[in-house]
């Protein structure tokens, strides 16, 4: 029964200590603002062609949101946010083969391409996200060496 106690113990321990280490990132990555700073990278990168960032920052800011949560969003979301956006007709050009595509085409293949953009959100997020997990750990090891 002791056995049983002390494992119980154990496992309560770890997941308290998880669900701290866990709030603890989550204040980092807002107050470094990560999460949105790389989704606009990742935006500007993959559509600023044809898509302006501070058109997609005043759709979603007209719906209430930020730009992070375009990481939630799927592409019939993205979409739905593109009719919200008025696209001149130099951004409209040159993006689909077709001389004449029309503006629905156009917001189509941007929202396609949203998908791909997601993927590569959620790569470098996590890329950015380890490198400061790293660089944490080496400077907390420096430290303790001193």
């Amino acid at each position: 029964m002791a056995t049983l106690q002390t494992l119980l113990a154990l496992a309560v321990l770890i997941y308290v200590l998880c669900v701290i280490v866990q709030a603890v990132q989550e204040v980092f990555k807002s107050l470094l603002d990560s999460k949105a700073s790389t989704m606009e990278k990742v935006i500007h990168d993959f559509m600023d062609d044809h898509l302006r960032l501070d058109q997609v920052k005043s759709a979603l800011e007209a719906r209430g949101l930020d730009i992070a949560t375009l990481e939630h969003f799927s592409k019939d979301d993205f979409r739905q946010l593109l009719n919200g956006i008025q696209l001149a007709v130099p951004q409209i050009q040159g993006v689909l083969a077709t001389a004449n595509a029309t503006e629905d085409q156009v917001k189509d293949h941007i929202a396609g391409v949203f998908d791909a953009a997601r993927a590569e959100f959620q790569k470098s997020y996590t890329t950015r996200n380890k490198q400061w997990a790293l660089v944490s750990s080496l400077s907390r090891q420096a430290c303790r060496n001193l």
